[in-house]
């Protein structure tokens, strides 16, 4: 009995050796000299949409004497694997060395793509030199997976468009719950220069890479009309029936501008450098439709101002402004009012003239020097 009993508590206490060992511990499994892997054996997510790409970290640690050496590194198709941190970019790995005793931070990511309302499982298969765990292996699960409205394209460029006309684009509304939705609203964040409008269309799939993945519930005309020269961009948010929060979002850029344009169309004199005060300054004169067929100089520059024009080629122009004599110039404005001066220019294009004023802002007019 004695015997027995004696047989039992040796067995009892091999388990728990074995069993500390696992968890962070050593008894009499596994020898601390060598490298030991402790981490995670399942990622969780108990909801995420489809489509998303999500991501999330885990900890690995080497529990052991030696270096951890993780490599032979393969997932599941839709998981990215593990993915290392270099800089501010997160690149997968191929083999992973964490130091004796040391911890590394690994990124879990996966695409989501399975059927709404069902649950989403993929693998993470590894091979280490820890002698207790040849091989290993995480889970990466989400639980729920989402119903999720696609977007395509979800950013709308219409690039340059010319102050006062219109632009349009059409983009594609698909649904990914297994009973497709209705479109309830449009919100628009920039009225004023996007419009839209929902055109409704048959239920049908909606194939990426071969692969259904939703669909399609309508269709969204975008319109944009550039209000003036420079950049435009508006916010394009979806609701479908039911819902308070937006299921989708459309960014929409443009950047507006004139058939010809002076830039800059506003300079000041005289311009500071090290070498002291400098009276000249550049300003163009650029056409984008067609070719310049003149620019002129409307009126004559005031005393102590020259204003000489060159074609640089068809479209572009360049204006010099110099003041060769400051204290002229000053005698010749208004004190009373500020001291600006507007070059009146006239471009030719298509037949049409178009008036450009270059605004001339000046100081120090008595206190100067020409150059």
């Amino acid at each position: 009995m004695k015997r027995f009993a004696l047989l039992a508590l040796l067995v009892a206490a091999g388990m728990a050796g074995f069993v500390l060992s696992r968890q962070g511990g050593w008894l009499f499994g596994q020898d601390p000299s060598q490298p030991r892997f402790e981490g995670p054996t399942e990622v969780v997510w108990p909801e995420a949409e489809l489509w998303s790409l999500e991501r999330k970290s885990i900890k690995v640690r080497n529990g052991g004497g030696a270096p951890l050496i993780i490599n032979r590194i393969r997932s599941t198709c839709g998981c990215l694997g593990f993915q290392l941190q270099a800089k501010d970019a997160w690149s997968r790995a191929e083999e992973i060395t964490i130091p004796a005793g040391a911890s590394v931070e690994l990124m879990v990511a996966l695409e989501v793509r399975a059927v709404p309302g069902t649950a989403l499982r993929h693998v993470i298969d590894f091979a280490t030199n820890d002698p207790s765990m040849p091989n290993g292996r995480v889970e990466a699960v989400v639980k729920k997976v989402l119903a999720s409205v696609l977007i395509t394209p979800d950013d709308v460029s219409f690039g340059q468009v010319r102050v006062g006309a219109e632009a349009e684009r059409e983009v594609t509304i698909v649904d990914g719950a297994v009973k497709p939705r209705q479109i309830a609203t449009v919100e628009n964040s920039h009225a004023e220069w996007v419009q839209t409008t929902l055109v409704s269309t048959e239920h049908q799939p909606f194939y990426r890479e071969g692969e259904r993945v939703g669909t399609i519930i309508g269709r969204l005309r975008v319109r944009g009309r550039a209000q003036r020269v420079g950049g435009h961009t508006a916010e394009l948010k979806l609701f479908l029936e039911g819902d308070a929060k937006p299921r989708g979002l459309v960014t929409v850029h443009a950047i507006g501008y004139e058939p010809v344009q002076l830039s800059p169309a506003y300079v000041a004199l005289p311009i500071r450098t090290s070498q002291g005060p400098r009276w000249e300054v550049r300003s163009r004169v650029k056409a984008h439709e067609a070719d310049l067929e003149s620019v002129t100089l409307v009126g004559e520059p005031p005393a102590g101002m020259d204003v000489t024009l060159t074609a640089l080629n068809g479209r572009l122009w360049e204006v010099q402004v110099a003041v060769r004599d400051p204290a002229a110039l000053a005698t010749s404005l208004d004190e009373s009012a500020p001291a600006e001066v507007v070059v009146k220019l006239r471009a030719v294009i298509g037949g049409q003239e178009v008036e450009l004023p270059l605004r001339v802002a000046l100081e120090q007019l008595k206190e100067g020097t020409p150059p």
